[in-house]
């Protein structure tokens, strides 16, 4: 009986020991197969992540291009036209030299320009950002009149406690008459139907308002007296204080 009863631990024993190994050998299996899958899933996406990486490098080297060569188009858009801007600054100062050899004084000249000298609202040599400092504090209708870029001037004022700039050109099929150019008047509202379009010699059009001066003195005459809402119709208001007669000015 005794020995039956060791014999049978005995093969207890062994099949218990059969089992563990079995059970080691499928939980090692299980394991190798979950590291397989995740493994699979990591290349998977690893593999996601270089393509994308990869599709966004193409796009950045498509879009810098295309911006290297519009900057070049630029660059020499800029340069032709710097080099246009040097052969009418010679011309000019030939002309003005000419007309000085032959006794007319600077402010005849100047006059005859319909170009202001001594005017309460005209600054030459201030930019945009400094015209908006000056104006930055003051009251409704203070005004200025300064050079802009490619020939133009500018009309910088106070409306309802905001800074509007306003462009004015001279118009070469109307004798160079001084015109605001509607299509380039910052923060625009709807302009005057009876503006037309003119084309000047470089090609770009410019839409100028209908009404036209021969001085800016005559311009600013006018809207002392007038609404400039025929230009902008956001510009309800007239030119009342040139900056110069503002009493915090101080250039």
């Amino acid at each position: 009986m005794i020995v039956f009863i060791f014999v049978a631990i005995f093969r207890i024993q062994m099949i218990y020991e059969k089992q563990m190994k079995l059970n080691r050998e499928n939980l090692m299996r299980c394991q190798k197969n979950n590291e397989k899958s995740e493994y699979e899933r990591s290349f998977k996406y690893l593999e996601q992540r270089v393509e994308g990486f990869i599709n966004n490098m193409k796009a950045l080297n498509e879009t810098y291009t295309e911006r290297q060569l519009k900057r070049d188009e630029l660059v020499k858009t800029l340069e032709e036209r710097k080099n246009a801007m040097i052969v009418y600054e010679n011309k000019i100062a030939m002309c003005m030299k000419s007309l000085a050899d032959r006794g007319i004084e600077q402010h005849e000249i100047n006059s005859f320009l319909g170009i202001p000298t001594d005017e309460p609202w005209y600054l030459p040599s201030i930019n945009r950002e400094t015209a908006h400092k000056l104006l930055k504090s003051s009251g409704e209708g203070t005004y200025l009149i300064r050079p802009s870029s490619n020939g133009f001037y500018a009309l910088t004022l106070v409306h309802n406690n905001m800074i509007y700039d306003c462009r004015i050109g001279r118009d070469p099929t109307k004798d160079y008459a001084f015109r605001f150019v509607a299509s380039t008047i910052d923060r625009t509202g709807p302009t005057s139907s009876s503006t037309t379009t003119k084309t000047i010699t470089n090609g770009h059009q410019i839409v100028f308002s209908d009404r036209l001066f021969y001085s800016l003195k005559d311009l600013v005459e006018f809207y002392t007296r007038n609404s400039l809402a025929e230009n902008n119709a956001d510009l309800n208001t007239c030119l009342i204080v040139p900056i110069k007669l503002h009493a915090n000015f101080k250039l």
